[in-house]
């Protein structure tokens, strides 16, 4: 069934924000309905029961985090560590800004794994989601692209410590946005704080060579 975008956009708001703090089992369509500001009964219509409006939510969720990383594969082939960290964690923090209910939904489910087990339908969509994440991650993990790192480290301890570094600096930087208006952040301040961050990681890990150079947009 066709649903206006304006009280589609709303239902969806709603559940995500609602799911995401509260999880299935805990969450009413009567409470996304009220913070939708729309009658239950037409949460139902739309969506037929609970279970079918969470089903929507998770293809939803994995139509927008494939959107933002469609082609990472490509951007990554042929770079070095740090640029290839640099890539993903830009792409993930950008995607974040733009819509951080997804995330929290996400997050959400994959900290509560009895939240993917809601339908088969769910189970099968979080596993595949599940899968996609993973063959990047193993990507970066398994990179060989390491004759850039310093010789005195060893390079599996190298990585080690990148990925700490780039993590925490990302939670940092979404502590940091926080729940402020899109329309408040500066990309270009928050971007350019990054870069140089993935700058001083070349100096501190790479040869002379390896860390001298620019990072990419």
């Amino acid at each position: 069934m066709t649903i206006p975008e304006d009280k589609q956009d709303r239902i969806i708001r709603a559940a995500l924000g609602e799911f995401g703090r509260y999880g299935y089992a805990k969450t009413s369509v009567e409470q996304i309905a009220k913070a939708a500001g729309i009658s239950k009964g037409m949460v139902f219509h739309y969506f037929g029961t609970k279970a079918g409006l969470y089903e929507y939510l998770i293809e939803y969720c994995d139509r927008y985090i494939d959107e933002y990383y469609q082609n990472s594969d490509e951007f990554i082939e042929d770079v070095d560590y740090i640029e290839m960290y640099r890539i993903i964690t830009k792409i993930k923090l950008k995607a974040y800004t733009r819509d951080r209910s997804v995330f929290e939904f996400l997050t959400m489910i994959f900290l509560h794994p009895e939240n993917s087990n809601v339908t088969e339908k769910v189970t099968e969509c979080v596993s595949e989601m599940a899968k996609k994440r993973e063959v990047i991650l193993s990507k970066i993990r398994n990179s060989k692209v390491d004759s850039c790192f310093r010789s005195d480290i060893k390079p599996e301890d190298v990585k080690r410590y990148i990925n700490w570094l780039i993590e925490g600096y990302s939670q940092e930087l979404i502590a940091l946005i926080g729940d402020k208006p899109l329309a408040e952040l500066e990309d270009d301040y928050l971007w350019d704080e990054f870069d140089e961050i993935m700058l001083n990681l070349k100096k501190i890990f790479y040869t002379h060579e390896g860390g001298s150079g620019d990072v990419d947009d």
